[in-house]
């Protein structure tokens, strides 16, 4: 087995893991960054990314996702803490559904996932993750313990070379050519520094409401 294919193995692997099941209309796709840095690509087009034939107890790498956007109890270690409120440490596994939660995060999208590859270990780790649909950027999250670090500036620059060569035409996008947009919103208690880093990324205002700004990038 070459060496590509051999990675390709053992990510499939590792999202797999534990009988791990997509719907039917769910593809994934690999895109390779730099070094031992991937992207991994999924798209679906109904509701529910999972199939009903997955088990509950999904493996350690969607948990992992689930643990960049959640903390155990809300607070603030978890990209959308911010979200909801913090809960009493006894009732944080009733409430913490990993399935549902990933579920709503990668429904009716497009999302890319930043891994670390290990070779050694055969396994991958998840570090950075945002869904994309109908010409906008969504769910923007790094782990807490990859932040500072370059890590969504890699995965974003990645993305917008595969954006701007076409090179996800595949997917059948509504690209349009009418750029990228976001939504950010005032209550993040990182709002400044995201902000910051969106605009020395090429992002400008485009419209500033109450609670949110909408900043686009285009792609001209």
């Amino acid at each position: 087995m070459e060496f590509r294919e051999q990675v390709i193995y053992q990510i499939q692997e590792c999202l797999f893991k534990n009988d791990v099941r997509c719907g039917k209309k769910t593809s994934i796709r690999l895109s390779h960054v730099v070094d031992n840095y991937f992207c991994i690509i999924t798209k679906n087009n109904d509701y529910n990314f999972f199939s009903k034939k997955s088990p509950n107890e999904l493996n350690n790498f969607y948990s992992s996702i689930y643990q960049l956007l959640f903390s155990e109890n809300f607070g603030g270690m978890g990209c959308f803490d911010y979200e909801r409120v913090p809960i009493p440490e006894s009732q944080v596994i009733k409430t913490n559904n990993i399935m549902n939660t990933v579920n709503t995060y990668f429904s009716g999208c497009l999302n890319l996932i930043l891994v670390e590859y290990n070779d050694l270990q055969q396994s991958i780790k998840p570090m950075a993750f945002f869904t994309y649909k109908d010409n906008f950027i969504w769910n923007v999250c790094t782990g807490i313990d990859y932040r500072n670090q370059g890590i969504m500036t890699m995965l974003l620059k990645h993305f917008f070379q595969l954006y701007k060569t076409k090179k996800l035409n595949y997917l059948k996008l509504d690209l349009n050519n009418q750029g990228l947009s976001l939504v950010l919103l005032k209550k993040n208690p990182e709002f400044k520094s995201v902000k910051k880093f969106y605009e020395e990324n090429g992002f400008k205002v485009e419209q500033r409401k109450s609670d949110r700004l909408i900043m686009k990038l285009l792609s001209s």
